[in-house]
């Protein structure tokens, strides 16, 4: 971890290793734009020491709204520099007063393309003193401080941002994160990549997923952070950014897979690397799968083209990782080893988790912090699976999704849903329990043919009852004509479904 326990010594020790090489790059029009890593901390400092300015001893509780922008991230940057507490908001949420009213939000900045949408969120919350549009208003605010820096010290374990989950499984809650907790979370292993490497980031930024492990996590390896400006752009950027690495969930994965796929059998004569090379840049080596289910399937396929897959896993109240596969060190199939500032262990077939990147809490809400937590101070994931040896993890399913019969037995819809890996006609599917009956909701492949892909469906639903004992068999299927609601970091949001 370098002796990096803040975000503000994470920051200084980029620009000082780095200085003027590119950290972040993006399109302004048709204009490619380079921030240094030097910029990149001048204009957070300066950012800063303007809110320091403005609001005195006052801790001030800043919200961010927009997509990924050299403005957004000196927001952040810059309130933890300056020892104030970040709020990342989804830009995509329909509730955004609620959450800036929850976290006692006092400073917004937002994206011009959210404008409306930001200001009519803020006259519902009276705490807010300060709103800044990123296009103008914010270079405006913090031209006065240039080459000033806040003179505070960080309180590395004081509350520092608050993150709302995404809520897939009920109302969101605000996750309270100290620097000493992203920091550590972003430098506590060493992926392989070396400085100068172009990494294309195409998360959500308000996700920790993306602000740790492609902002944070790429400044500190002195890499190229390339702007994706669109999920529907994704192919185009791969040719202009061209580049090594990239972070995203699965779903994207999956698509990415399915284009040079579909490319291969249209020349089966080029060799699959070629191909690859074409239609992502000629350096894409290395992606890194997080935030959902990986289907092995999609490992196995991009190693024919030559790229490697690695599994991660994690969540926002831990910074988010837990566990990371490696150049170095990886399991088929597992979730990574537990990353070295983490511990973990299996209680009654649940991932629990401690260790410096661990959340405080939960924002004003002690009921469910202390839900969140065993006695003995070990946050419950949620998860199940199990630990080996070698302290690498495995995922079974999720605790809340066990379909608890009226028999006595538990089953694991995961399990049912993974046994579908690779079957083509199925795109989406959420397994359930519903009066005591297990269902299999479907959205199947809207490229296929309906009818006959679902009487393969209904073939593959019987042949995987065939094998596998009574009380697990799926019973009832739905099809869907379209797809399931998820969240902006492509999650499902099963409470939705039924």
């Amino acid at each position: 971890m370098d002796g990096i326990n803040s975000i503000k010594d994470l920051v200084y020790t980029a620009a000082e290793k780095y200085g003027d090489n590119p950290y972040l790059r993006y399109k302004n029009g048709r204009e490619i734009i380079d921030k240094s890593f030097n910029e990149t901390k001048a204009d957070s400092d300066a950012f800063g020491a303007a809110i320091n300015d403005r609001f005195g001893d006052t801790t001030a509780h800043i919200a961010v709204i927009g997509g990924t922008s050299y403005e957004w991230i000196i927001t952040f940057l810059g309130s933890a520099i300056s020892g104030n507490v970040i709020v990342p908001l989804d830009k995509d949420s329909e509730s955004i007063d609620d959450m800036m009213q929850r976290a006692d939000v006092n400073v917004l900045v937002y994206d011009n393309a959210y404008k409306d949408k930001a200001l009519a969120a803020a006259e519902k919350c009276p705490k807010i003193r300060l709103t800044l549009n990123m296009s103008g208003e914010l270079a405006d605010f913090i031209r006065p401080y240039a080459g000033k820096a806040p003179e505070n010290e960080i309180d590395c374990d004081a509350l520092s941002a608050i993150l709302f989950t995404s809520g897939t499984t009920g109302k969101s809650k605000g996750v309270m994160l100290t620097q000493r907790n992203i920091a550590n979370n972003a430098t506590c292993i060493d992926a392989g990549e070396k400085p100068g490497d172009r990494m294309m980031t195409v998360l959500p930024i308000h996700h920790a997923f993306c602000f740790t492990c492609d902002v944070l996590l790429g400044m500190h390896g002195g890499m190229c952070l390339c702007v994706n400006d669109s999920i529907m752009r994704v192919a185009r950027n791969l040719l202009l950014f061209k580049p090594h690495i990239i972070l995203a969930v699965p779903m994207i994965f999956a698509s990415m897979l399915k284009s040079v796929q579909n490319a291969a059998e249209q020349k089966p004569d080029v060799p699959k690397p070629k191909i690859a090379k074409a239609a992502f840049g000629g350096c894409l080596r290395t992606l890194y799968s997080g935030g959902a289910y990986l289907n092995p399937n999609i490992v196995t396929g991009f190693e024919e083209f030559g790229i490697q897959v690695l599994q991660g896993y994690g969540m926002s109240e831990c910074s988010p990782r837990i566990s990371f596969n490696s150049k170095f060190e990886s399991k088929p199939d597992s979730l990574g080893k537990v990353v070295p500032n983490c511990e973990a262990r299996i209680r009654d077939g649940e991932i629990q988790v401690r260790g410096t990147s661990v959340m405080l809490g939960y924002y004003k809400d002690e009921e469910r912090t202390r839900e969140a937590f065993t006695e003995d101070g070990w946050l419950r994931t949620g998860d199940l699976g199990r630990l080996d040896e070698d302290n690498f993890l495995f995922m079974t399913g999720r605790a809340k999704n066990l379909i608890i019969l009226s028999n006595g037995e538990n089953v694991s819809a995961e399990e049912l849903e993974n046994k579908f890996d690779g079957f083509p006609e199925v795109s989406e599917i959420v397994v359930y329990g519903k009066d005591d009956v297990i269902t299999a909701e479907i959205y199947l492949d809207p490229d296929l043919e309906k009818e006959n892909a679902k009487a393969k469906t209904e073939a593959k639903i019987a042949e995987i009852n065939s094998g596998i004992p009574m009380y697990k068999r799926i019973n009832a299927v739905v099809f869907r004509d379209e797809p399931f609601p998820k969240t902006s970091s492509h999650k499902i949001i099963r409470p939705k479904i039924q």
